[in-house]
């Protein structure tokens, strides 16, 4: 457990050791060209020309302590063997397995002191693959002159100039004017003495065609999951009732579409989550459409719940990791876009989080392939491919009468799938539209539209 610092070709960069504090007080040791490897001697600043500086804040865990890994300088990092130089952030699971596998020699009972051995042993890159727990690791190779750094979960952030790199485990511990991101994880950068940057996924596996879909049962959702079967993807589906007043229409549907996809189908009972937002919300505390909301109740924040796909996300993402299924959907589209949880930004912020909330190695990719379509749209896809829209529910109040589904034909979202229809000449029997002329330029190629804006978002 520690800070870690590193610089790489970036002539005059001002290193504050005082800021790596930030990560751990119980010492410092790094290595540059300049002075090679120097430990617990705290200097406020090092300035200078660095071809190469990697630096460490000790924060001694109780685990290392009760081993007897204390403040001795020998567990001070960096480690270094006659090739590599290494510090590393987090904690190792499987450094007594990979001693015993490679008859690994380290210097110290501290974990981080096997990764220079190992990567002598099987290369940087399939090292870092090898480990198991948590890690930021910057090493520098002495022979070739190249730098490796990599993590996986754990926060390491990168700058750039014209001159080089610099890199921390925190924002805080660059300099005002240096603009900083996170860099990716599950990813080794490794960068020449020329500051040529390759990249190196550390995943072990391909991700798989097994997909969650966060099904409410209404036509987004339910193309969602039709779109995944059709590129061949073995589909579960996910339904939530949290109080919503079109709750057993809902599961009425989605049940019904399980069954017709052959898809498995998980029901959470979400009410005692959603009970607080109860007055938030009309979907939450209306039973039937009012007049007066005309087309607001969808096009408003009216019948926002408050973090609702967020909660959905998390869950669903939970449940995805202990059923080995690597991708999560929801039916986020562009007609949404009022709502904050239905937009390309929410869309890659969930999918960027899974990368740090779920476990090593767990690679689920959130997505919503109809982010970018309107409602006639998908209403054209979906015929396309074989949506049965007779039982789909895009009401908010709706009813089911000897086994059928009755929209109310009054709210928003009766509104917008009456309109959708009618733009494309399509006769919805839910709201008794007549098949008309299509009143705008309809999808020409359904093969080249999917390719060119849907599966790219799988």
């Amino acid at each position: 457990m520690c800070g870690i610092i590193g610089v790489w070709n970036n002539s005059g960069c001002v290193i504050d050791t005082e800021k790596l504090l930030l990560r751990g007080r119980d010492g410092i040791g790094y290595y540059s060209s300049a002075n090679g490897l120097v430990k617990n001697k705290h200097e406020h600043s090092l300035g200078g020309v660095h071809q190469v500086f990697i630096g460490n804040s000790r924060a001694v865990p109780t685990t290392e302590f009760e081993q007897g890994a204390g403040l001795d300088e020998k567990n001070q990092q960096p480690f270094e063997n006659d090739r590599f130089v290494v510090v590393h952030n987090g904690i190792l699971s499987n450094d007594k397995e990979l001693i015993k596998k490679y008859d690994l020699k380290p210097s110290s009972l501290v974990d981080t002191a096997i990764l220079p051995d190992l990567f002598s042993e099987v290369g940087v890159v399939e090292g870092l693959r090898k480990l198991k727990g948590s890690f930021a690791v910057i090493c520098y190779d002495k022979r070739y002159q190249k730098l490796f750094v990599a993590k996986n979960f754990m926060p390491l952030r990168i700058t750039q100039n014209d001159k080089g790199f610099k890199f921390a485990s925190i924002k805080e511990m660059f300099q005002e004017d240096e603009k900083n991101e996170e860099i990716e994880p599950y990813v080794c950068y490794e960068i020449d003495a020329y500051n040529k940057l390759n990249k190196h996924s550390l995943y072990l596996n391909e991700r798989n065609e097994k997909v969650l879909v966060i099904c409410s049962g209404g036509t987004d959702s339910v193309t969602t999951a039709y779109i995944y079967k059709y590129y061949g993807y073995d589909v579960s589906l996910l339904h939530f009732n949290y109080g919503q007043a079109a709750q057993d229409a809902e599961t009425f549907a989605v049940k019904k579409i399980a069954k017709l996809l052959d898809a498995d189908l998980r029901i959470i009972d979400a009410k005692p989550i959603f009970a607080m937002f109860k007055d938030s919300s009309i979907l939450l505390n209306q039973t039937e459409a009012k007049k007066e909301n005309k087309i607001l109740d969808a096009e408003s924040t009216l019948s926002y719940v408050p973090n609702r796909n967020a909660i959905f996300s998390m869950i669903a993402a939970g449940i995805a990791e202990m059923e080995k299924i690597d991708t999560v959907a929801f039916g986020g589209q562009q007609m949404d876009s009022v709502y904050p949880d239905n937009n390309p930004t929410f869309v890659d912020a969930v999918d960027n989080l899974l990368k740090y909330s779920l476990d090593m190695q767990v690679n689920i990719k959130f997505s919503a392939p109809l982010i970018h379509c309107m409602k006639h749209e998908i209403y054209q896809l979906g015929q396309f491919i074989g949506v049965p829209y007779d039982w789909v529910t895009s009401c908010y109040y709706p009813k089911i009468e000897k086994n059928k589904l009755i929209a109310c034909n009054e709210c928003g979202c009766c509104q917008f799938r009456r309109g959708a229809m009618e733009m494309i000449g399509y006769k919805d029997r839910q709201s008794n539209t007549d098949i008309s002329v299509p009143k705008i330029k309809l999808i020409q190629n359904h093969e080249k539209f999917l390719n060119d804006y849907i599966k790219r978002c799988l």
